[in-house]
């Protein structure tokens, strides 16, 4: 095989008879080609070995990282070992994955935080891609975060969002996140993200509506549907002529205790 032409004919009758034995072979012509649908069928055939291959595809990985050149092909292979490793299949001890968070490439941080947040180093990748500049890896880390997060990532998303560091859609998936911790303090926080004291009456009023707002009340209304220090917002939201913003608390409306018709009688 060279890199100016692969024969696959010849090549996947190769593994039909090596085996195993013939991912360093296909790894290294991958790397070597330049045609793409041929790499792409090269790692193809290794990815038909499964966990099997992901010691000799994290060495190449290895090499390819020495002295910070060929990014593409690190990029590569930390997409191929994303295919190869299974959420119970231990990290390749031949290279540290971890750190290839720091690379100076976002398209490897991106493929090795897809990796890693499906291993054991989860709370670790998760962190770094909160931390991320580039706005595909913080998209990916708070989709996990709003399973799981450490309290270090929840720390790092409420001061992401608090400074407008990220878009509108990514500070409404944040704030979903954030409201993963119920607690009084988390409460305040969705509350100031919804809502600002107006300073002539001192009473809160709605902000504009945006993703962001309408994410910190739907938290609000499905987290807090009873709690008082929520009781304010949520009669200002479900009074709004917006409709989007009503729809935001009405599962707090539907939770909220009812008068018993003896009540309401003697109310009468």
């Amino acid at each position: 095989m060279t890199a100016e032409r692969v024969d696959l004919a010849i090549v996947e009758r190769l593994v039909r008879l090596s085996g195993l034995d013939a991912v360093p072979i296909l790894l290294e012509a991958a790397e070597e080609t330049t045609d793409a649908r041929t790499r792409e069928r090269l790692y193809d055939l290794v990815a038909q070995f499964g966990p099997k291959a992901a010691s000799p595809t994290a060495r190449r990985l290895a090499e390819a990282s020495q002295g910070g050149g060929r990014t593409t092909a690190q990029r590569d292979l930390l997409a191929l070992l994303g295919r190869l490793l299974t959420p119970e299949t231990p990290l390749p001890a031949e290279v540290d994955l971890r750190r290839f968070l720091r690379h100076a490439e976002a398209h490897v941080r991106r493929e090795v935080v897809k990796v890693l947040l499906r291993s054991a180093k989860r709370d670790e990748a998760m962190v770094a891609g909160l931390a991320d500049s580039d706005g595909r890896i913080v998209y990916l880390a708070i989709t996990a975060a709003l399973e799981r997060c450490p309290r270090e990532g929840l720390t790092l998303i409420r001061g992401r969002v608090e400074r407008g560091e990220l878009d509108a859609p990514l500070r409404a998936l944040g704030i979903r996140a954030v409201a993963s911790l119920r607690t009084p303090d988390t409460l305040r926080w969705l509350i100031d993200r919804a809502t600002a004291t107006s300073k002539l009456f001192r009473r809160r009023k709605l902000l504009p509506t945006t993703p962001e707002t309408l994410a910190a009340l739907t938290a609000i209304g499905n987290a807090w549907p009873n709690d008082p220090d929520a009781a304010e917002v949520i009669e200002l939201a479900s009074r709004s002529r917006i409709p989007e913003v009503r729809a935001a608390v009405r599962s707090a409306a539907v939770a909220a205790p009812k008068s018993s018709p003896s009540t309401k009688a003697e109310s009468d």
